[in-house]
């Protein structure tokens, strides 16, 4: 009687994570991301997600606004987007709370006169970096060591933020209760990035704004649309996103995918050490 009632339970669970996981009258999203949505795979899904004790990445950002025509585009953060089209390639070196993050243009924005740099309007291409207490910019074009104190909301390198917002859920089950764009998910096959297999997940137009009572009321919408990502399924790092603007789900307005990643490798110390080379002039921001 006890197996019995075990295997009912079991039966039942298994049909509430179907239910969960499949696309209830909703193939048309899925038409329009071109990837097929599916049921969970039978394959044991851990939970303990890899926490890479360092990691190396380059990605490129793409920004396409196109008719799309918003006053607050330069501000949206951690990363402006301009009108037309840009490409920005980005690498990333962190360890232990420390990081280098180099930025150079692809293709850089027309008539564009801030870099990608959160906290400085040089040029690119620019180096930053922190070893934990402080944050510095190189710029070879100014010849400049900028120094600034360390964010305190501590999302800066926005990079490091886009990589690891899905981290803090366990397993592609959290994942998909998490109520993430206050939105029910939508997961597709699974895919390889980077030499890294991949959940493919679909959150539909964010709506958590609307119930949020008015909060945000003032804000443009513009980066409230639906979003596509591509979730490591080791480390549920994020190495590929697609964001589609608000109430225009078909336009894609910013992306941006990893090229290589590598985990636990070892990092010089160095990459984290200020150092001002000669010729170069040191300056305190605010």
């Amino acid at each position: 009687m006890a197996n019995s009632r075990r295997l009912v339970t079991l039966i039942l669970c298994l049909a509430l994570e179907v239910a969960t996981l499949t696309v209830n009258g909703n193939t048309s999203a899925a038409a329009r991301t071109g990837l097929a949505a599916q049921p969970p795979s039978r394959v044991h899904e851990s939970t303990n997600v890899m926490r890479p004790t360092s990691y190396r990445v380059t990605l490129v950002r793409e920004s396409k606004p196109g008719a799309i025509r918003d006053p607050n585009l330069h501000m949206y953060p951690p990363y402006p987007l301009f009108p037309g089209l840009s490409l920005l390639q980005v690498t990333v070196q962190w360890q232990g709370g420390k990081w280098q993050e180099s930025d150079r243009w692809l293709v850089a924005p027309p008539h564009h006169t801030s870099s990608l740099a959160r906290l400085t309007t040089v040029p690119l291409p620019s180096t930053s970096a922190s070893d934990g207490h402080r944050i510095w910019i190189r710029d070879p074009i100014a010849r400049t060591i900028t120094v600034y104190p360390s964010d305190a909301a501590g999302t800066w390198p926005g990079t490091e933020g886009d990589l690891k917002q899905f981290t803090v859920w366990p397993s592609v089950s959290a994942l998909l209760q998490s109520n993430f764009h206050c939105t029910k998910p939508i997961r597709h096959a699974d895919r390889r990035i980077a030499g890294r297999s991949v959940y493919v997940l679909e959150f539909g137009q964010d709506q958590c704004r609307h119930l949020s009572g008015g909060r945000y009321a003032n804000q443009s919408r513009l980066l409230d649309g639906r979003i596509v990502v591509w979730v490591d399924r080791a480390t549920h790092f994020t190495l590929r996103a697609n964001q589609y603007a608000f109430d225009h789900p078909e336009h894609l307005i910013l992306s941006w995918h990893v090229t290589s990643i590598r985990y636990n490798l070892r990092l010089s110390p160095r990459l984290f050490q200020l150092v001002v080379p000669t010729g170069y002039k040191l300056v305190h921001g605010k």
